[in-house]
């Protein structure tokens, strides 16, 4: 292995190793085999050959450019050593920096950077004290064998020097000959040479004395080396040893440390109640005679008329008074003896309670109020909710059918009046109605109301499809009936009357009327919302061409194109447009399908079928800051929507009914309103929570009309960008580019998106508002029900 001449010495690290040795024992752990840089013979400088954390470290090239320049031979710049890294680091990895010394020289930027400087790095090793004087010239070893496991056949050379300075310059020397033995008789190690860039020859080999390198590593140098998975755990064992011993020594010392101070704390207490005695003893004592015992003098074991007296007696008695005096205090016993010695204050254990001021008292009244009502609360809607599950949680151990499918409810959720948040009333169901459903084994279906009137549409769409099932107009695919769970609409019909409908809040229940009413007086067409409205708008006059001679070439051609319809006009224009497609026809229906539609549309009036139960949930959305009071109050009396929850869940899961309720319109006014007051009317469920809408929804058609003005105010101009850019009547600007305007197509089907929500909004709004009534038809009278509570002694169901 290659050495530095004696004249290098100032390049030696605290441990003497030259650059040579200290880059060898780097590269030999970051590369987990045995490294090591021959001497150089043919006048090229090493190179890198690993991409290890080491040899891609600026340290490291340091190193090794010194061993470079040692040997007379050009070194590389640190761009050309560093090419091919993936990653360069500015020092050697953490778990080594203990382990082996870095020279400061190698960790200096203006030494390293942007190429080895050999002077920069000895002015700045020489300026720090401890530098090794070059007083040593050493020869590198030379092995003439080929073979891997060849040991050094000659030891370093010095100049004529003592021994013992010998021994300091070249540590290496001296631990190579005491295990020469030792390389004799072991199993010889494989070597990994850190080759220069030339080819070596065939009968030429370098070797190093792994003794001295498995000492410094810590490895018994008989052994074979580890692999690089028997290295890494090392490192990363070494490591967390680190962090292990110092949590350890620290966790040792602070029990060491507080058990000591608890033997001081004894061993205080100890001597000091070994060091009290009587008054009359400590007198006799010091002064050999017995204290006065008139009549007239102070009691016996006055501690203050003692110490008068002894000081009057010697002045030195002064110690005696400052004990008595510091033993005036009630003795401390037990506890308070010990935490005395730990550094409390007496006055902290001589403490006695008392009552908090005035501003502590307000605070803890306040706190400890609020916290009271809150636990309180809480622990009785725990209460509250589990004794209705467990009234019901038998049902859901009743065996059923394998392909039988339990019984499913409908719940039905509008949206409250200026909320944005539409899941509000399925919140509710979900948090107080939902837990007696699930203990009871019921299935249900939740149909969200995200936009007014999105309910109503909804039931009359499901009675649509219901009658016209009903009438023979459909029937179910034949994919449907081939399933083993397929079950015909008769038994379908038998199992929604055994579920219900869950209506939560009075919005809900106005839908859901109001839906109920439409789907059971319309007709049964099938009819698309969307396709009838585009045939509406398209008869308006917004998106007619203008009567401009220049767009149509002369007065002849303007004159016929302005009585021309406004669909001839939209057939003429160029763009393309699917309304302007459509040619007004009379829908005509098949001959096989027109008598049973008319027969059935006739029928509208015929009795209604009995339909599923409701099942009412009072529900009232607060909103706004006049209801903030309201929102204080209910947060401390959660109680009380629990138990109405859990009581509506308990009469849905119990299955009792009874018919609606609601006065007879066929009588007088007088006596209409006298049963009014008498029995009860569930078209008045929930009424009051009307009063909670918000003020500003009564602006709500205003809204609407304002904002259809103001489309169709810009409508216009939009309209005109499109049709000059589709007819290339002028060029697109710089920022149509980047943002191309919407084409008259788009215009189209966004009028027709806009109409339709806002039509849907008047329409649902109009349905709920507070001065409607709800829709009733007296034929909902036999068909509609209404669950009720269960006797006390009913704990049987019909499921």
């Amino acid at each position: 292995m290659a050495a530095c001449p004696a004249d290098y010495s100032w390049a030696r690290n605290k441990a003497n190793l030259d650059p040579c040795q200290l880059a060898s024992r780097l590269l030999d752990v970051c590369s987990h085999k045995d490294s090591y840089l021959p001497v150089i013979e043919d006048g090229v400088p090493y190179k890198r050959l690993a991409q290890d954390p080491c040899s891609c470290s600026s340290p490291v090239y340091a190193l090794v450019s010194a061993c470079d320049d040692c040997q007379h031979v050009p070194f590389p710049s640190w761009a050309q050593w560093s090419s091919g890294c993936p990653v360069t680091y500015t020092n050697i990895p953490s778990s080594l920096q203990n382990q082996y010394e870095i020279p400061q020289w190698a960790v200096t930027k203006s030494a390293v950077m942007p190429s080895y400087n050999p002077d920069q790095a000895r002015s700045i090793a020489l300026a720090l004290p401890g530098t090794i004087a070059a007083t040593t010239e050493v020869t590198p070893t030379i092995s003439t064998t080929d073979t891997p496991d060849a040991t050094p056949t000659s030891s370093p050379t010095s100049t004529p020097v003592d021994t013992s300075s010998a021994v300091a310059t070249n540590p290496a020397s001296s631990t190579s000959d005491s295990n020469a033995s030792n390389a004799s008789t072991n199993t010889p190690t494989s070597v990994a040479r850190f080759a220069p860039s030339s080819t070596i020859g065939s009968n030429a080999a370098y070797s190093i004395d792994m003794a001295t390198m498995g000492s410094a590593l810590g490895q018994n140098p008989s052994q074979p080396t580890e692999s690089s998975s028997d290295a890494n755990s090392l490192l990363s064992a070494s490591k967390k040893s680190n962090k292990k011993g110092a949590i350890a020594g620290g966790t040792v010392g602070a029990l060491i440390f507080l058990a000591l101070l608890a033997a001081a704390a004894f061993w205080l207490v100890v001597r000091r109640r070994r060091s009290r005695m009587a008054p009359s003893a400590m007198y006799k004592a010091r002064y050999g005679s017995r204290p006065p015992t008139s009549m007239s003098a102070r009691p016996f074991g006055d501690h203050s008329t003692l110490a008068v007296s002894s000081l009057a007696h010697n002045n030195s008695s002064s110690n005696v008074l400052h004990d008595e005096e510091s033993h005036g205090h009630t003795p401390l016993s037990g506890v308070k003896t010990v935490l005395r010695y730990t550094g409390i204050p007496p006055s902290w254990l001589d403490k006695k309670p008392k009552l908090p001021s005035r501003n502590w008292l307000i605070f803890l009244s306040v706190t400890s109020s609020v916290l009271g009502l809150y636990i309180y609360d809480r622990r009785q809607c725990k209460l509250i909710r589990q004794s209705y599950v467990d009234k019901v949680k038998h049902l859901a151990d009743v065996p059923s059918d394998p392909l039988d499918a339990p019984r499913k409810v409908t719940v039905l959720g509008a949206k409250w009046p200026a909320d944005e948040d539409y899941d509000q009333a399925l919140k509710h169901f979900r948090k107080y109605v939902k837990p007696i459903l699930v203990a009871a084994a019921v299935d249900y279906e939740m149909v969200q109301g995200k936009r007014h009137g999105d309910i109503a549409r909804y039931v009359a769409e499901e009675v649509r499809k219901r009658r016209r099932l009903d009438a023979g107009l459909d029937e179910d695919s034949e994919v449907l009936k081939a399933l083993p769970t397929y079950k015909t609409p008769a038994q379908r019909r038998q199992k929604e009357l055994a579920g219900g409908y869950v209506i939560v809040g009075r919005p809900t229940f106005k839908e859901f009327m109001a839906g109920l009413q439409k789907g059971y007086t319309s007709g049964l067409e099938k009819v698309d919302a969307e396709e009838a409205l585009a045939r509406e708008l398209e008869n308006d006059t917004h998106f007619d061409e203008p009567e401009d001679p220049r767009d149509f070439g002369d007065q002849e051609t303007s004159t016929d194109s302005s009585k021309q319809s406004p669909i001839g006009l939209a057939q003429s224009s160029p763009v393309f447009s699917p309304y302007a497609q459509m040619k007004p026809s009379t829908p005509q229906s098949s001959p096989s399908s027109a008598p049973s539609i008319s027969s059935a549309s006739i029928e509208t009036r015929a009795p209604i079928p009995p339909l599923p139960p409701l099942l009412l949930v009072p529900f009232t959305d607060l909103i706004g800051l006049k209801q903030i009071p309201l929102m204080i109050w209910g947060f401390f009396n959660q109680r009380h929507k629990v138990r109405s929850g859990a009581e509506a869940g308990y009469r849905l899961v119990m299955n009792r009914t009874r018919p609606i309720q609601v006065p007879d319109t066929s009588a007088s006014e007088e006596s209409a309103s006298e049963k009014a007051s008498s029995i009860l009317n569930d078209l008045d469920f929930d009424k009051e929570a009307e009063s909670y809408f918000k003020k500003s929804m009564d602006e709500f058609p205003d809204e609407v009309d304002d904002a259809r003005k103001k489309y169709y105010d810009a409508l216009p101009a939009k309209l005109a960008t499109a049709r000059e850019l589709a007819r290339g009547t002028r060029e697109p600007t710089k920022a149509e580019l980047e943002n191309p305007p919407p084409t008259e197509v788009e215009l189209r089907a966004e009028r027709l998106k806009k109409e339709k929500r806002w039509r849907d909004d008047l329409e649902g709004w109009n349905i709920i508002k507070p001065s409607q009534g709800v829709a009733w038809d007296p034929r909902f009278k036999d068909a509609l029900r209404v669950f009720v509570d269960p006797p006390e002694d009913d704990n049987v169901t019909q499921v």
